[in-house]
């Protein structure tokens, strides 16, 4: 299809996979730049969307009855192109291009065929990038770039200034962010490891420890501000995940397990330690893009207990010389 007039692309899934979407945006709209690009999000991820330069409408999507008939007076009827990544069966995505019936849809078919262009025949890697990527390969057949696969986040001004009060760069120490929090119980690190970790890393002078996690955990985060009081480590409270980016961006060294964090850190090549369960899959598919990192995988496949603080503080000693 030579310039279409408008392109939706699904992501209704995390707030990670959205960020990790971004490249699609930013690559669709440099191609074809008059078309009105739509993204169909979720409640959770659709902030990402909503302030990325490079889409023009947002849609809201809940994966039920009510939403799906409310999509039916929005603009993702009569759609040139629709393009859905999700690379795992999904019975939403299976369904929603056979009621919208789009010119064009792009997706990956399991069992029985869905979409007109099944990405599996263009897919070029295993990470989130490549696999959101794919459609390029089969617009224009030509390789894209390690530049073109990493994310982009667009912050406002609005959360620059507020953030500013909170953590800011300093030429005379460095900033470490720790986020303590994950989506999934199976990716959280005991409290007593993370005090281990922050009075481990904490002894040097030019360095300042900022704290970052949800709501839903803050006694873990008080319980570290009581256990590392002499240290003088500072909590931040983010009120959205473009609060959370800024404070990523302004920091220097972020140790975070495998949450949107990392991919955060991917979009403004902030060097990171990852946190990661021992599977090859998600290893492979979330794997993170800052050009320093260090990674730490358990030795289990369905959680990180069994990583220990001196993996994490090693670690951090060969990530803090490289970028010092």
């Amino acid at each position: 299809m030579v310039n279409p007039k408008t392109v939706l692309i699904v992501q209704i899934g995390k707030i990670g996979d959205m960020i990790l979407t971004t490249p699609l945006f930013r690559e669709i709209k440099k191609l074809y730049p008059d078309s009105v690009l739509s993204v169909l999000a979720s409640e959770l991820n659709k902030i990402i969307a909503e302030n990325d330069h490079n889409t023009d409408k947002v849609i809201t999507y809940k994966k039920n009855f009510q939403s799906t008939f409310q999509l039916f007076f929005s603009s993702v009827k009569n759609q040139d192109v629709w393009i859905d990544t999700k690379n795992n069966y999904s019975r939403t995505s299976s369904i929603l291009p056979k009621i919208f019936r789009p010119k064009l849809s792009l997706g990956f078919n399991f069992s029985k065929p869905v979409f007109d262009i099944d990405l599996k025949d263009y897919q070029t890697g295993n990470h989130a990038t490549d696999i959101n990527l794919s459609p390029l390969k089969y617009f224009t057949d030509k390789s894209y770039s390690q530049k073109e696969r990493i994310p982009e986040i667009d912050i406002p001004d609005s959360i620059k200034l507020k953030t500013d009060q909170f953590i800011k760069k300093d030429s005379n120490s460095a900033n470490i962010v720790i986020n303590i929090s994950a989506g999934d119980e199976s990716r959280y690190l005991q409290k007593e490891k993370w005090a281990e970790i922050i009075l481990g890393i904490g002894k040097r002078e030019n360095i300042k420890i900022y704290l970052i996690g949800m709501d839903r955990d803050r006694d873990i985060i008080d319980y570290l501000l009581r256990t590392t009081d002499t240290l003088k480590v500072n909590y931040i409270k983010t009120e959205n995940i473009l609060e959370t980016a800024e404070v990523i961006r302004n920091s220097n060294i972020v140790i975070s397990p495998d949450t949107s964090i990392i991919h955060i850190c991917s979009a403004y090549n902030i060097p990171v330690i990852g946190i990661y369960p021992d599977l090859k899959w998600n290893l492979e598919k979330f794997y993170p893009l800052s050009d320093k990192k260090e990674v730490v995988v358990s030795g289990n496949k369905d959680n990180i207990a069994d990583v220990t603080s001196a993996q994490i503080i090693k670690s951090f000693e060969c990530l803090f010389k490289s970028v010092s």
